[in-house]
């Protein structure tokens, strides 16, 4: 015989509350819960087994509880633990997560926008959009919230109503370019992506700046751009492919360089791989610089020098975030998070090799 299924009056004669309180407690309504009872009733509902009924839930309220995300590409190890931080933020306050990995394709991205959107979702979380695309720009004119997570100078931080979450790219690539500088590196390359979107185009800016600043004007002789990003081999990883083939170019055209700055950790992973092949070492021949902190950046040998972000504690804050835009009724909200990003020095990097 199938066991009956607890419900919140079940829960409410348990602990002599009226339903309507066990009901607020449990759906985090705006009609506020005493902290103390909340924690009892949570705790109580755990321990009987409790599940919402999610579908009369999203009927009653016009709200189904879900949040989409859309971001860049679910290949890059960046962006999981993100994911991870977002999807424990969103159960501990009953929501769940969908996610869609959009290649930066706006076609994809659109066709996800309508599903998501059609499906109700409560809200939407995007991490590094390029463009404010149509389907979300109407979402947000009929009070949909969204919140963005982008870097200062992209169109559609300022876009009034929208809620950010904003980094500084400029700064993040002038700090490790300077870090290379000050160790006494002249000749200092870059290895990037094609320079389609926001964040690359930023961190080009930034290598620019830290090198005019000690008299470096001449950046084109030592900036190496992949020709393609092999979006359509599935096996293959995208930006490691550009460390190779920047590293490759780098050793044909340009072995006097020293320092080496790098889109992410993966562009270091691969042109480290073509060094190695080669038969140079790191720091000792070349020192190489990524950004984001990679998980495997601390694993390999050597290390990775890298600017540092708690990814974990981002996705948890953009859900934060994101509900209180809900709770509040607000379409907009900005938090500078550029001070949460720090350099970490380790093994990749040392004084220039004397030629």
């Amino acid at each position: 015989m199938m066991k009956k299924k607890v419900t919140i009056y079940d829960i409410a004669k348990e602990l002599n509350l009226s339903p309507s309180t066990v009901s607020r407690a449990l759906s985090n309504s705006t009609h506020r819960v005493n902290p103390k009872t909340k924690k009892l009733i949570e705790e109580t509902a755990r321990k009987m087994n409790y599940y919402p009924n999610t579908i009369a839930r999203s009927l009653k309220t016009n709200n189904n509880y879900t949040i989409g995300v859309i971001l860049p590409s679910i290949s890059n190890p960046f962006y999981p633990s993100i994911v991870r931080g977002m999807e424990d933020e969103a159960i501990l306050n009953n929501y769940s997560i969908h996610i869609c990995s959009c290649d930066r394709e706006e076609q994809r991205t659109d066709k996800y926008l309508e599903t998501l959107i059609g499906n109700r979702v409560s809200g939407i979380i995007t991490i590094y959009l390029d463009n404010m695309p149509k389907t979300l720009e109407n979402f947000i004119q009929r009070g949909g919230k969204v919140l963005s997570i982008g870097t200062k100078g992209q169109p559609y931080p300022e876009y009034r109503n929208l809620g950010v979450i904003c980094f500084n790219k400029v700064n993040e690539a002038y700090i490790s370019t300077k870090h290379l500088l000050e160790l006494g590196h002249r000749k200092i390359a870059m290895f990037l992506s094609p320079i389609t979107n926001r964040i690359r185009k930023d961190k080009l800016e930034g290598y620019k700046r830290a090198l005019a600043e000690y008299g470096i004007t001449d950046y084109k002789k030592y900036l190496f751009v992949s020709e393609n990003e092999n979006l359509t081999d599935l096996d293959s990883v995208p930006d490691c492919n550009t460390g190779i083939n920047c590293a490759k170019k780098m050793l044909a055209t340009s072995k006097e360089v020293t320092g080496i700055v790098c889109m992410n950790d993966l562009v270091a992973l691969g042109a480290m791989l073509v060094l190695k092949n080669n038969g140079y070492k790191v720091p000792k021949d070349y020192s190489i610089i990524g950004f984001d902190d990679t998980f495997f950046s601390n694993l390999i040998d050597p290390k990775i020098t890298t600017l540092k972000i708690n990814k974990y504690e981002l996705g948890k804050k953009t859900v934060q975030l994101l509900l209180k835009m809900i709770e509040n009724d607000t379409t907009k909200i900005f938090e500078d998070y550029s001070k949460n990003v720090n350099l970490i020095i380790r093994e990749s990097t040392d004084i220039p090799r004397q030629n």
